[in-house]
């Protein structure tokens, strides 16, 4: 589909499902979720689910989660399309799976010029389902993105997912496609 489009969607827990809303155009052409494009998911409870306000004492803040293994050559463009969002990640967990390349090193080089960049090691290498759910779990937020170290994010997702949170406290999941 061309152009510029979101979705936010609700997460039951009492059935454990997600749920579209009655006005939502395409979710028949929706074959998966969540969607490839970039996804923002709620992994806790916000305590204060207002629309945020000038008066709102918690705002809707994300944290990016980056699993990576030895993904040398791509870490640095997946990083630097998370930094380069016009609104930024409150943390950015980076989970070095016990990588033999240099990772490690240009992941600090990184945290030390952007103290928003958190670095957490595996002592071994562990896989991806134990990596992963160590970065959301360590996670500040009650909102987390997942991306993998060799992806890349469009200018303006942060934003234009927040946004469709705000207007949506009951949602569980918000996936935006840029142009």
């Amino acid at each position: 589909r061309a152009g510029a489009w979101s979705c936010w969607v609700r997460f039951t827990p009492d059935t454990g499902r997600w749920t579209f809303p009655e006005n939502c155009s395409w979710a028949a052409e929706c074959s998966s979720f969540p969607c490839d494009a970039g996804t923002v998911i709620r992994t806790r409870q916000r305590t204060n689910t207002s629309v945020q306000t000038s008066v709102s004492p918690e705002p809707i803040t994300i944290t990016a989660v980056l699993p990576t293994f030895n993904r040398l050559p791509l870490l640095r463009r997946a990083l630097q399309s998370i930094l380069r969002q016009s609104v930024q990640p409150h943390e950015i967990i980076v989970v070095d799976d016990g990588s033999t390349d240099n990772s490690v090193e240009v992941i600090r080089g990184f945290a030390s010029k952007h103290p928003v960049i958190k670095l957490l090691q595996n002592d071994k290498n562990r896989g991806v389902t134990f990596t992963v759910n160590r970065g959301i779990d360590s996670a500040g937020n009650a909102f987390v993105y997942l991306q993998a170290s060799d992806d890349v994010i469009l200018s303006g997702f942060f934003e234009k997912s927040l946004q469709l949170l705000a207007q949506h406290p009951q949602a569980g999941l918000s996936c935006t496609i840029g142009d």
